[in-house]
């Protein structure tokens, strides 16, 4: 009475199937580890762009200041990139595209590099509060100095420092 199908006994293949199974599993779990690995570089890559743009305006802004320093008199002879009062109204406000121009054409300076453009640009913000108005006594004038970079992957990058100077 035992008389069983012989197919359901055998269980010649059974191996192949459990090992095909893991396999799938296996190449699953590659595909995905690749995939994230992946991700992970371009988000690295992104930081270091980022970072280097970071630091290059930074630069560009340092720059722009130890020009400003340099400058004797800023009220009498006024630098092409020293914008006027009123350009940039709030202090989180950027100065618009307008004045950055391009190559060098309008109210900066710019300088090109086969990859990358900087600029910087100040903006003057008058005479700062609680400066002495003495006849005698230097006046202590306000500036916001900014520095930009920019690359050909679409990357830009605007610092903005304080400066002060007595004159």
């Amino acid at each position: 009475m035992k008389n069983r199908l012989p197919i359901i006994k055998n269980e010649e293949g059974s191996l192949i199937a459990i090992v095909l199974l893991l396999m799938a599993v296996l190449t699953v779990i590659g595909i995905s580890a690749s995939n994230t690995s992946i991700t992970e570089s371009q988000i690295v890559r992104n930081e270091i762009g980022y970072k280097t743009s970071f630091f290059r305006a930074e630069a560009a802004a340092i720059e722009a200041i130890q020009l400003l320093e340099d400058e004797i008199n800023l009220d009498s002879f006024p630098p092409i990139y020293l914008l006027p009062i009123g350009t940039v109204s709030a202090d989180n406000e950027l100065p618009a595209e307008a004045l950055w121009g391009t190559n060098g054409q309008d109210s900066l300076i710019t300088v090109t590099t086969p990859n990358t453009d900087l600029q910087y640009l100040a903006v003057t913000r008058g005479i700062q509060a609680g400066s002495s108005m003495a006849m005698g006594e230097a006046q202590v004038h306000s500036y916001v100095v900014y520095g930009r970079e920019w690359n050909n992957r679409g990357g830009d990058v605007i610092v903005g420092i304080g400066y002060t100077k007595p004159f």
